[in-house]
């Protein structure tokens, strides 16, 4: 019996990291949620959308970026939310690494349509993020929720869907909030963004604003984190791909 167990750990050491070499590595893995909530107008809305399809559209910024990474790409994709059980992947996981993929993903977002017009449920739309992070088919040195918005949730909601993404994996997530006054800039900073220090909130007036803002905000996200010296040391050695694959779970969500 013991030989019978000591055959099968010895395969599930072969086969576990064939299993994460079969993942794409990049540099980051970026899931955009929306808000796709009754509190803003169909104007808005489709304003909303445009900030995100100009964002990636003959970005040059953008892509110089994405290329300035150790790897040169980035996994993205889009997530529209509202109620508690609506949450749509409107744009699924693809990667980015230059002009015409950078097309590519906002020609996709052009396409989508609103699928919700109920509540705002900010907890449910995080952990839904967080599995689709966890379940895709990219390892990235870094993964990030950006979720954009124009109200608040529940705080209790909130706060486990913020807790729940920090603890499976997420790097950070960053809101872009709009027009929420000190009430929304005070609930975002205290149940969404995260952790404490890495997390940013961006906070702008009016819709007017949207596009500029995230144009700036994923650019942000996207530009590589200059690594510490001993870690410039080790990417020295080659060992770039072995820091980068081991982030993902073998057994995914």
């Amino acid at each position: 019996m013991k030989k019978v167990v000591g055959v099968l750990i010895s395969v599930l050491l072969l086969v576990a990291p064939i299993s994460a070499m079969a993942l794409t590595a990049v540099d980051l893995e970026l899931a955009l949620v929306v808000d796709s909530s009754g509190s803003m107008s169909t104007a808005q809305f489709n304003t909303q959308k445009q900030g995100y399809v100009d964002a990636f559209t003959n970005n040059i910024a953008l892509v110089d970026a994405i290329q300035d990474g150790a790897i040169g790409s980035i996994a993205v994709s889009l997530i529209y939310f509202s109620g508690p059980s609506q949450q749509q992947v409107a744009v699924d996981w693809m990667e980015v690494n230059d002009m015409a993929s950078a097309n590519a993903f906002a020609n996709l977002v052009q396409a989508t349509s609103r699928p919700y017009m109920d509540g705002t449920y900010i907890g449910a739309a995080l952990k839904k993020a967080t599995d689709e992070l966890n379940a895709n088919a990219f390892e990235g040195t870094r993964s990030l929720i950006d979720i954009s918005g124009d109200g608040i949730g529940l705080s209790t909601e909130s706060a486990t869907g913020r807790d729940y993404a920090l603890a499976n994996d997420v790097d950070a997530i960053n809101a872009l909030l709009v027009g929420g006054g000190t009430t929304g800039a005070n609930f975002f900073t205290n149940y969404v963004i995260g952790p404490s220090g890495t997390g940013f909130l961006m906070e702008i007036s009016d819709y007017s604003q949207f596009a500029q803002a995230i144009d700036q905000k994923i650019l942000r996200e996207v530009q590589p984190v200059i690594p510490e010296p001993g870690t410039i040391l080790l990417l020295g050695t080659g060992l770039i791909g072995v820091l980068a694959l081991g982030r993902k779970k073998f057994f995914k969500k």
